[in-house]
């Protein structure tokens, strides 16, 4: 039974929206497995490929140091915890896959701050702070990745114009519709809004932003050495003038 209240206590701290995603991740995963076993071992054996332990043990271990500073100077508490695993499993794998696919530019540093602190932290503020029942997300989850998945294929070629189109004014309205219920939802409940936790949890995700600047600096100045020096393995096959 104390198994179940420890459950029960973390679903409780989940809203909706983190559930169904939850949900559909499992039944995902459980599929896949089902269907394709062997692909799914081979993409799980290169997760845990050296290269991509030790550059997440590295991200791991930068945070943990920065969460610790940001708890020092009294930003950060233990409430925040949940914001901040869901900011490393969903945002942060973004910036650094979005650091490695930048090309060098002189204004990169404020590009990473500007994302950061972006109109975007509004909009996820207003739009998870009130999310809708358990099965409404459940069905907006697929309906959503579907949608994504066509535009991402319907982009690739100039043909499928109009029904990018098409789809991006349904995307757009339906984000509009999201937004204005979150901003009805937070005006008709100001009193249980403006709290100090709401404050914590609204600054939480672009704070953690801003403080792995650093580490993506570094990171990105490292793909790109090993960019531009990869080819001369295959230039000079001498080891010694190499180095």
């Amino acid at each position: 039974m104390t198994g179940l209240y420890r459950l029960q206590a973390m679903l409780d701290i989940l809203n909706t929206r983190e559930l169904a995603i939850g949900i559909w991740l499992v039944i995902f995963f459980a599929f896949a497995s089902i269907v394709a076993g062997r692909a799914l071992l081979g993409v799980a054996k290169a997760a845990i490929a050296p290269q991509l332990i030790s550059a997440f043990s590295l991200f791991a271990t930068y945070v943990v140091f920065s969460i610790f500073f940001l708890s020092h100077v009294g930003l950060w508490d233990w409430p925040q915890l949940k914001t901040t695993l869901l900011w490393m499993v969903f945002t942060a794998p973004g910036m650094i896959g979005r650091m490695i696919s930048k090309e060098e530019h002189p204004k990169l540093l404020r590009g990473w701050a500007k994302d950061s602190l972006g109109a975007a932290v509004i909009v996820e503020l207003v739009t998870n702070t009130y999310t809708f029942p358990l099965w409404g997300e459940l069905l907006l989850v697929p309906f959503l990745a579907l949608i994504g998945g066509m535009l991402a294929v319907g982009e690739r070629e100039a043909r499928h114009a109009p029904t990018v189109t098409l789809l991006n004014w349904v995307l757009g309205l339906f984000g509009a519709f999201v937004i204005g219920r979150g901003v009805w939802m937070i005006v008709t409940n100001w009193a249980s809004f403006a709290t100090l936790a709401t404050l914590r949890d609204f600054y939480t995700v672009p704070l953690l932003s801003l403080a792995l600047i650093p580490f993506l600096y570094v990171m990105y100045l490292y793909v790109r050495y090993e960019i531009a020096f990869v080819p001369l393995s295959i230039w000079i096959k001498d080891k010694h003038l190499r180095d």
